[in-house]
């Protein structure tokens, strides 16, 4: 048991003003005949009673000392007992019910403050989190909120980038130009569309493994039996068709892997794909 949290716990109080019930009265008893410092605890609050209650005490009548002092000097002592009876009497009736009625509005009072702020403490502790609670999950859908705008602000943007593209590939001007992957890599395989109007190149990824770090993808084109640049693919963005540079005339196309940035002649043992018009 934690002494300190028992002590504290409002049991005290309620014993000493006689709010405990039977079942709590017992068990308080129990506990300070085995601690110590929860007999000196319930002293001090009593006492601290007895402070409360006697700062508001009446005093004593002066005439009722000079009966004691009488009395202590054996004069006229038939007469004083007559009337120093009448007068303590008339004291207790009078003075002592006010002591003991304030003493229990004191305790009435006390008791419903220590029942009022431990009800207030709990409902605050409550209503803190209760509140924190909120405005994580506030926050939690706030955030989750953002992450669908930008997402779907970003799908929309390739989606748009999708149907531009495909609205090219699509056009009668087209000539498609399926490339192969070369024996050293079977598996590849690119698609180029070619605008035979404007001259605009389209490269559309079948199949192509991921380079490795430091390393890209290049296009290119056979012009006059010299491969020329058209340009390169980044493998990064999540681009089905991709636009490259424009090529007025070729004979074929192929795709090597070069260093990334690019390479002014291709390396043609790292060709993974070609195709001929």
């Amino acid at each position: 048991m934690n002494i300190q949290e028992y002590i504290q716990s409002g049991i005290i109080e309620s014993y000493v003003l006689g709010l405990a019930s039977e079942e709590e009265r017992l068990e308080f008893e129990s506990v300070c005949a085995t601690y110590p410092e929860v007999v000196k605890a319930r002293e001090a609050f009593e006492l601290s009673l007895e402070h409360i209650a006697m700062s508001d005490a009446v005093t004593p009548p002066a005439y009722l000392k000079d009966k004691i002092r009488n009395a202590a000097t054996g004069e006229r002592n038939g007469e004083y007992m007559a009337s120093y009876s009448y007068t303590e009497n008339e004291y207790e009736d009078e003075d002592q019910p006010l002591i003991i009625r304030k003493l229990f509005s004191l305790r009435s009072a006390a008791a419903a403050a220590i029942i009022l702020l431990g009800a207030s403490t709990l409902l605050n502790f409550y209503f803190y989190k209760e509140n924190k609670k909120l405005v994580k999950a506030f926050n939690d859908l706030s955030i989750q909120q953002n992450q669908l705008v930008n997402n779907n602000q970003s799908m929309q943007a390739k989606l748009q980038d999708y149907e531009a593209n495909f609205e090219h590939i699509r056009n009668p001007r087209m000539k498609a130009v399926k490339l192969p992957g070369v024996s050293a890599n079977p598996s590849s395989m690119c698609t180029v569309y070619w605008d035979t109007q404007t001259k605009d190149v389209y490269l559309m990824v079948n199949n192509l493994p991921k380079p490795a770090p430091g390393m890209q993808y290049q296009l290119w084109a056979m012009v006059d039996g010299k491969p020329v640049d058209a340009g390169m693919l980044d493998m990064d963005k999540d681009n089905m068709v991709v636009k490259m540079k424009n090529i007025p005339s070729a004979t074929a196309f192929a795709v090597t892997l070069e260093k990334k940035g690019g390479s002014p002649t291709p390396d043609m043992n790292a060709m993974f794909v070609m195709g001929t018009i």
